[in-house]
């Protein structure tokens, strides 16, 4: 197990480093620990190395959306208000390595354009997964099997 930990906390210092955002929380043994993520950010599950009596090491870990429980799975992506609770039993630690897709913002974050500024183009776009994003016009969207996201976008 120990090597286990270590061999993650060098995957994440070397993903770190080529300019990703990752975050790794540990529960120590015969503790529990808790990552919350904020409102408007984005998270995937990139690791979990969990501590779960009801379900073995099946590579879940509770989580909990608007007040209710769920179990998470290794490559889930998350977007939050939302909050990850790692447990370990009496003698190995846990751990959750989640990459951040990016920044938390306001949901009531608007584009302004004063008076005077310079040209700029202004763009809405479409995702169903929170990495790929292409342009996209406005208008009626009826969802399918996978969540849309839309995002405006304005460049120089």
């Amino acid at each position: 197990m120990k090597a286990l930990l270590l061999s993650t906390c060098l995957l994440v210092s070397a993903f770190s480093a080529a300019g990703q955002n990752f975050k790794t929380v540990v529960a120590p043994p015969d503790t529990t620990n808790v990552l919350e993520i904020t409102l408007g950010q984005t998270v995937r599950i990139v690791n979990m190395v969990p501590y779960s009596p009801d379900h073995g090491s099946d590579g879940q870990v509770v989580g909990e959306f608007g007040g209710r429980e769920c179990r998470l799975w290794k490559g889930d992506i998350i977007q939050g208000p939302a909050r990850f609770f790692i447990y370990a039993d009496l003698y190995d630690a846990s751990l959750i390595t989640v990459e951040y897709l990016n920044e938390p913002t306001s949901p009531d974050r608007t584009l302004i354009l004063p008076h005077g500024t310079n040209a700029v183009a202004v763009s809405l776009e479409v995702s169903t997964n929170l990495t790929q994003w292409v342009t996209t016009t406005n208008g009626v969207y009826v969802p399918g099997e996978t969540p849309h996201f839309f995002r405006i976008k304005a460049a120089k």
